[in-house]
């Protein structure tokens, strides 16, 4: 085991480790989905109604697509820090904290729950529309029964749903862009010898190491608590509430690498110059495959558990 290697503790992590009994779930579901959806699309169109046939397709192929990309989700992260120049990578009008930084890149959702929210927005696109053009007359209302109110109901939480969608299409479609561009900053949490950077498609920030008072983690509430990695700042750093609340399992890197990263090299200040060597590369990788090795051995667990 690498020297400095420092897991959430077990009471905080169960919740993020107790997961992989729902892509089964999840991908039998999807299968379930598809063949409902293709059978009814099928009868529908024996017996020449293709317009409910078309709806009865794209509303089944949504739902099952979408399945298959939480089945994915619980895959674990497995991939190195990236060491980077963040002077180049940045479009920042004053320099970074640092000119080389190893980032732990984020996450985007899956491609099938992109594909999925695609689908769905453009459903919800279409229904928006058209109701709109039912209200001001272009068009008659498909049930002439519905009062006035309950169709203008339904068409702005047609809207509702096609801009939450949307909105988070385009947050997951923003990382991807970040990341695979030179001209913008990827996104991530970026570790440098002077300070930390925080890079997200709706958020920057970067903090110094000599701001930082704290590194921890805490869960939030709910039937499915999320882990929480949490830094706390001295006022110093200008961040809303002197504290920085990211998700522990948002990125590429395992959480127990990255966890391990910023307790190290906080507690450990005549340490950092490794963020600038091959040192601090080798460290880096030593916890990650220290986490990998303690996934397999909390999946086995699970497993067994789950057989029995």
């Amino acid at each position: 085991m690498t020297e400095g290697f420092h897991p959430y503790p077990r009471a905080v992590r169960r919740y993020a480790t107790e997961r992989y009994p729902l892509k089964g779930k999840a991908y039998a579901a999807s299968i379930f989905i598809a063949f409902i959806g293709a059978y009814s699309s099928w009868v529908n169109v024996e017996q020449g109604n293709r317009l409910p046939a078309l709806v009865v397709l794209w509303l089944t192929a949504t739902l099952s697509i979408g399945g298959i990309g939480v089945g994915r989700m619980n895959r674990k992260p497995r991939s190195k820090f990236r060491y980077i120049n963040a002077i180049v990578m940045t479009r920042a009008e004053k320099p970074p904290l640092d000119s080389w930084v190893y980032l732990a890149q984020m996450r985007r959702l899956p491609v099938p729950i992109l594909i999925s929210a695609g689908l769905f927005v453009v459903a919800m696109l279409v229904v928006g529309v058209y109701g709109v053009l039912q209200l001001i007359g272009v068009f008659p209302p498909l049930n002439p029964d519905a009062s006035f109110m309950n169709r203008l109901g339904a068409t702005v939480i047609a809207l509702a749903l096609m801009g939450a969608g949307g909105w988070l299409l385009w947050l997951n479609l923003a990382v991807a862009w970040r990341n695979g561009r030179v001209a913008a900053a990827p996104s991530g949490i970026a570790l440098g010898v002077n300070g930390v950077a925080l890079h997200m498609p709706s958020r920057d920030a970067e903090v110094r190491w000599e701001h930082i008072r704290s590194v921890g983690s805490t869960t939030s509430s709910g039937k499915r608590p999320l882990l929480i990695l949490v830094i706390q700042t001295a006022p110093e750093a200008g961040l809303p509430g002197n504290v920085l609340m990211i998700g522990a399992d948002k990125f590429v890197v395992p959480m127990d690498a990255l966890h391990s990263a910023l307790q190290w090299y906080f507690a450990h200040p005549h340490l950092r110059w490794e963020l600038d060597s091959t040192v601090g590369r080798d460290r880096l990788d030593g916890w990650r495959k220290d986490a990998i090795e303690l996934q397999a051995t909390e999946k086995t667990s699970i497993v067994r558990r789950a057989l029995q």
